[in-house]
């Protein structure tokens, strides 16, 4: 029987995933997923913009919008950048799924996740308004909620606890007011 090891590399560490006989490096990633675990929370804080491959990107160039005179007719300056999300191995389970979330608009049947950009009459810059663009989602999705602190917690107690006494004095105001409109004589 054949193995294979696949080492992968992160900034923090570096971990050795061994397989069985296998030609596809999904199954890889796939197995790599319970490792996942050990991410560190700040793992958007170590992600870099050159940590994006996005050479491996389907990258195709149209027609821009906007001004430009005749020079929009000749030139193909919009930038489409698309990749398969489920593939971007790259990426964290919990980040592409957060992107998921977040990003609905942006993938398309096929489950490519599609960014364009057309804001410049260059395609050298737009193709990097669309990796700034990857970035910015990917650091978003990336982040991790802190924790609320001590002080925190006990000053949302303490705002609920006055709200429902608040709630109860309207009630008994709003019964005692009702009450008030019955007829208590006798004919």
């Amino acid at each position: 029987m054949l193995f294979r090891s696949v080492f992968v590399v992160k900034p923090w560490n570096i971990s050795r995933v061994s397989l069985g006989y296998s030609n596809n490096f999904q199954n890889a990633f796939k197995q790599f997923n319970r490792f996942e675990s050990t991410l560190p929370p700040n793992w958007a804080q170590n992600f870099r913009k050159t940590m994006i491959p996005y050479k491996t990107f389907e990258t195709s160039f149209n027609r821009s919008s906007g001004p430009g005179g005749q020079n929009v007719n000749k030139v193909a300056t919009k930038v489409e950048m698309r990749f398969l999300l489920d593939d971007a191995n790259w990426l964290p389970e919990y980040v592409r799924q957060k992107i998921v979330e977040q990003n609905r608009n942006r993938i398309n049947k096929k489950g490519e996740f599609v960014v364009t950009s057309d804001r410049t009459r260059s395609q050298v810059k737009n193709s990097d308004d669309c990796v700034d663009k990857i970035y910015q989602i990917i650091l978003m999705a990336g982040e991790v909620p802190k924790e609320p602190d001590q002080e925190t917690i006990d000053r949302v107690k303490k705002l609920q606890k006055i709200e429902k006494e608040k709630k109860k004095e309207s009630k008994q105001f709003q019964a005692k007011k009702k009450s008030s409109r019955k007829f208590k004589g006798d004919f």
